[in-house]
């Protein structure tokens, strides 16, 4: 447990907060990069990768909030957003809808799930495309 600014009540719990949103908007971005980076070759085993830490990390640290196996959108409405973080929550929504297409695309093979993943990248890209910064503080 980081005890940063600890004797200011909520500090340390805004902080897990920030923490817990960085660390899943990276594990996010990854999935979204990797399917980019493949260009459109599906199914994909980096992005397949990306997509399983992603899935670790949801389970690992959001279990509360699966329906039984992880999916890429678990938990992300039950998440503490501190004051000024809605962006950073915003990418991960975003990317969580690519990864969440991918995933049903790996699981059921379904033409469907496949066909939705470009636009779906490309809106992520488009609005995404730089990272939100997140202070260290």
């Amino acid at each position: 447990m980081s005890l940063v600014e600890s004797s200011i009540p909520g500090a340390v719990e805004r902080h897990q907060a920030i923490n817990l949103l960085t660390e899943r908007a990276v594990l996010t971005r990854l999935v979204c990069r990797e399917l980019l980076d493949g260009a459109g070759n599906l199914p994909n085993r980096r992005a397949k990768a990306a997509l399983f830490l992603l899935l670790q990390w949801i389970g690992g640290n959001l279990p509360e909030c699966r329906r039984g196996e992880p999916y890429p959108a678990d938990g992300i409405d039950q998440m503490v957003v501190p004051e000024g973080y809605q962006k950073l929550l915003e990418e991960i929504r975003s990317g969580a809808q690519v990864a969440q297409a991918y995933f049903m695309y790996l699981m059921a093979d379904s033409t469907a799930d496949k066909a939705k993943i470009p636009s779906l990248l490309t809106a992520y890209w488009k609005q995404h495309g730089a990272t939100v910064a997140v202070d260290w503080f």
